[in-house]
């Protein structure tokens, strides 16, 4: 009886340790993080472990020059669809 009960006791504390409780909620006002994702709100960016760079969708803008892209300085190649490689996938979409 005493082996069963202490399972019993224990067992929930190591499902609570293993469950994520984040709560994002589905409204849309896209931000995007520090890691050049597009989330669909600041909740669901924290929930993923992410910091919010800007307001907005992906790449983020800088104020004094709309046009320039404020991209992060990760290091993560990927191929744009004019053949040619960029830094990450910000600044392709940038470009």
């Amino acid at each position: 009886m005493g082996l069963y009960l202490l399972i019993l006791l224990v067992a929930p504390a190591m499902v609570n340790s293993q469950t994520n409780n984040c709560a994002c909620i589905q409204v849309y006002n896209p931000v995007c993080g520090i890691n050049g994702r597009t989330y669909s709100n600041s909740g669901c960016a924290g929930c993923a472990g992410v910091s919010v760079q800007c307001m907005g969708e992906c790449p983020c803008r800088s104020p004094g020059n709309p046009g320039n892209c404020a991209c992060p300085f990760i290091y993560d190649p990927v191929c744009g669809f004019n053949g040619r490689t960029y830094s990450n996938s910000c600044t392709a979409r940038c470009r």
